[in-house]
């Protein structure tokens, strides 16, 4: 695998591979994407990974230990998934170039939310659900500009939900949660989605009553042609009466000549 130097894309997703990540993964140095997911590797993740790597997908594995602090060195990494793992211990800093998603979803992670997840402000998704977090949600969290949904059920977070964007989805479902939702806007469905929701129904509104305009129009367009028929009808039956009433008539007589 390590003598794949000009390698760009590794996809190996739902096999039954088994064993260890190999750690000659490192000498990939082009690679872009590393699809392992939905296998049954185990042990640690490789602390070396190629600085080239954009997607990075080990997600639904057997995985252990903690994710290497090495991560952060990853300056063009956009998406990390590493949900449905062993995975525990502390979360290092992620690296700002992380823009689609970062998924930490089903592991064994414990203790507060990092902060460090703030300063990822291109991040659009973040999956942190069933795991053992606790503590409060981490006001600093509404400063991710790019955020659109933050998946925070299942775990043990209390306090009161921060202010974020409308546009966010917030899902802190989950018997072991316990946050309040202060805001006016619920948490699971945006404030976007209702707008999108309001814009349908004046869309459907709108249509229906240009339905019925169209239908209308047609109706007086067929009722005006048939009394114009029936008129001209009319006037040519009444037309064809005066003329049989002007014909000359034939008067029969008897005419009587000098022979008879």
């Amino acid at each position: 695998l390590g003598n794949l130097s000009s390698l760009q894309v590794l996809q190996l997703q739902m096999n039954q591979l088994n064993g260890t990540i190999p750690i000659q993964i490192s000498q990939l140095q082009k690679l872009s994407t590393l699809n392992l997911s939905k296998n049954s590797l185990d042990g640690p993740i490789p602390s070396d990974m190629p600085t080239s790597i954009r997607l990075l997908y080990l997600q639904g594995n057997n995985l252990n230990g903690s994710i290497p602090s090495s991560i952060g060195n990853l300056g063009n990494l956009i998406e990390v998934q590493l949900g449905e793992n062993n995975l525990s211990g502390g979360i290092p800093k992620m690296p700002l170039s992380l823009q689609i998603a970062l998924n930490l979803s089903s592991n064994h992670f414990s203790g507060n939310i990092p902060t460090s997840f703030s300063d990822l402000i291109n991040l659009e998704v973040l999956d942190l659900s069933n795991n053992n977090f606790y503590g409060d949600i981490p006001p600093s969290l509404t400063k991710m500009a790019a955020l659109t949904q933050l998946q925070l059920s299942n775990n043990h977070l209390s306090g009161d939900l921060p202010p974020f964007g409308s546009y966010v989805k917030v899902d802190i479902g989950g018997k072991g949660n316990h946050v309040k939702n202060n805001s006016n806007v619920s948490p699971n469905i945006p404030l976007r989605e209702k707008k999108n929701g309001k814009s349908v129904v004046v869309a459907v509104l709108i249509a229906i009553a240009a339905a019925i305009f169209v239908v209308g129009m047609v109706t007086l367009l067929v009722v005006s042609i048939s009394r114009h028929y029936c008129k001209v009808n009319n006037e040519r039956v009444q037309s064809s009466e005066g003329e049989n009433l002007d014909l000359p008539q034939v008067i029969q007589s008897n005419l009587s000549t000098p022979n008879g």
